[in-house]
């Protein structure tokens, strides 16, 4: 039996004009937003992130976006949450998504005291993207030189020594800043009261790899800050790591006079006068160290070839210039030393405590290498097995035995002597002592009310004993004992007879063992 044929399809529905489904035709789409959602701003306090960043206020807003104070509310810390202008990134597309995602990885890579710490990163329900980052309390080096005009001289470079750490160790990562400026430049006061300088701001960050597909700017596209980018930036080049050397040697020279190195009335004269004018030295704006003026000279240099040729060479220096002023630490209470010019290393480095003490720092050590030891013979240990080592005296033994296992050390051995001497002296005071010390008589003396009797003599080698006599006086018998009798020996009257016991004879006394001195005081 043939099957049945199907039934012919149906032909589509067309919509209405006016957008409205036909009848028959499910009406679950997504709905456009309204004109009221689309008046409504995106960011609001109270606003939910990702079910984890509440945000609070809006701290606030530049030509490329906002960032806001938000709550963690899984952790419950405060952080600050970086977001692109909604219309930049309609115009920018993927490009603007790929930049801050950049920035992200640039700082999440970056572990330093003096970078700004990135924690997350994702998108709004509009689809704006946002990254976390560490919320910093303090202000700007721009609003500090608004506030007081310039910094001492060892004052600044104190500040942005370790910003030249920091950048050291981007450069070395493969990452070049390109927009160095008081602006992004943080100073965070910590709880400790000390001053923390951070680099913020890393949303052009260049990736200097040969393998890296992040073109996130066109070619000879100018990016940076105007007053800081360097001659070869000026003249449309790319960005390297000198670059950040210049525009950082052009902060250093704001923050000690309090102006620019290079200004003009409008941004073309003033590229011009960044690639063909030399900035006035220090000492006409009343800052007067020609030693700290060639290491901002050098970094000013127009030709690469005669500037610094990394950030740490520049940040060696001027660190020597700061220890030449008597300064010890930066303005983190970091160790200048230690830090930059290869001193006794801190602990506070892994590294530090891998290697500690260093090779230069560890003192001598005062063992013989096993290679250099002269161990006794075979025949030698032989005979100081058997007891037969009649050719090999004690003193040469121990001798022979100490310097096959390590070297002597005089002042050990000058100590050892003298605890020695010490304690042959206590022990010739304790037994001259004890051997003039008189001994105790062990006779007892007994009475009896019979007539004196002699007293068995000792025998000749003994002492004589003391004697006891016996007088009688009216009816009474009293002994009377020699001064060697105890003087608690009472009288005892008896009528019968008693028997006078013998008295143990005493062993004489010992003269002194041949070849001990007693020493005299």
């Amino acid at each position: 039996m043939a099957p049945a044929p199907l039934p012919p399809r149906p032909p589509p529905k067309a919509n209405k004009p006016n957008g409205e489904p036909t009848p028959g035709e499910s009406s679950t789409r997504i709905a456009a937003p309204t004109s009221e959602e689309r008046e409504k701003p995106e960011l609001s306090p109270g606003q939910l992130l990702d079910h984890k960043y509440e945000l609070i206020r809006c701290l606030g807003e530049g030509g490329m976006g906002s960032v806001w104070v938000a709550r963690n509310t899984a952790l419950d810390i405060e952080v600050a949450v970086k977001f692109i202008r909604a219309d930049l990134e309609a115009k920018a597309g993927a490009v603007g998504t790929r930049r801050l995602m950049a920035e992200a990885r640039a700082m999440a890579a970056l572990s330093h005291e003096a970078i700004v710490r990135c924690f997350d990163y994702g998108t709004t329900p509009r689809g704006t993207p946002y990254i976390v980052m560490e919320l910093l309390r303090g202000k700007d080096l721009e609003t500090t030189l608004d506030e007081k005009g310039k910094l001492e001289a060892a004052q600044a470079v104190s500040i942005l020594l370790p910003v030249a750490h920091g950048l050291a160790k981007a450069h070395s990562r493969g990452l070049v800043h390109r927009d160095i400026k008081p602006d992004n430049i943080f100073l965070e006061r910590t709880e400790e009261g000390a001053i923390q300088p951070k680099l913020i701001d890393f949303g052009v960050v260049k990736v200097d790899a040969a393998d890296s597909d992040m073109k996130l700017t066109r070619e000879g596209a100018m990016v940076g800050s105007p007053c800081y980018l360097s001659p070869e930036q000026a003249r449309g080049e790319d960005a390297t790591a000198q670059s950040d050397v210049w525009a950082f040697s052009v902060v250093l020279y704001e923050t000690l006079t309090g102006q620019l190195p290079f200004d003009a009335d409008n941004f073309r004269a003033l590229l011009r006068t960044i690639v063909e004018n030399e900035p006035a030295p220090i000492a006409e704006h009343g800052v007067v160290d020609e030693e700290l003026w060639q290491i901002i000279a050098r970094g000013l240099s127009k030709d690469t070839d005669g500037r610094w040729k990394s950030i740490h060479d520049m940040g060696v220096a001027l660190a020597e210039w700061l220890v030449a002023q008597g300064y010890e630490e930066d303005c983190r209470g970091n160790f200048i030393e230690s830090t930059w010019l290869g001193g006794r290393p801190s602990l506070a480095s892994l590294d530090v405590l891998e290697q500690w003490p260093p090779p230069a720092a560890r003192p001598p050590s005062r063992r013989t290498p096993i290679s250099q030891r002269q161990l006794p013979s075979d025949d030698e240990i032989r005979k100081l097995r058997s007891g037969s080592h009649s050719s090999l005296s004690g003193t040469d033994l121990t001798e022979t035995v100490e310097s096959s296992l390590v070297e002597v050390d005089p002042q050990a051995t000058t100590r050892r002597r003298l605890v020695a001497g010490i304690a042959i002296v206590a022990f010739l005071v304790t037994a001259w002592v004890a051997l003039r010390r008189p001994p105790e008589d062990t006779s007892h003396a007994t009475e009896t009310t019979a007539a004196p009797s002699a007293v068995a003599a000792p025998s000749a080698s003994a002492a004589p004993p003391a004697s006891v006599t016996t007088e009688a006086a009216s009816g009474s018998a009293e002994p009377v004992a020699s001064a060697a009798s105890p003087p608690s020996a009472s009288p005892v009257a008896s009528s019968a007879p008693v028997p006078v016991p013998t008295p143990t004879p005493k062993a004489p006394p010992r003269p002194n063992p041949p070849g001990l001195m007693t020493p005299d005081f």
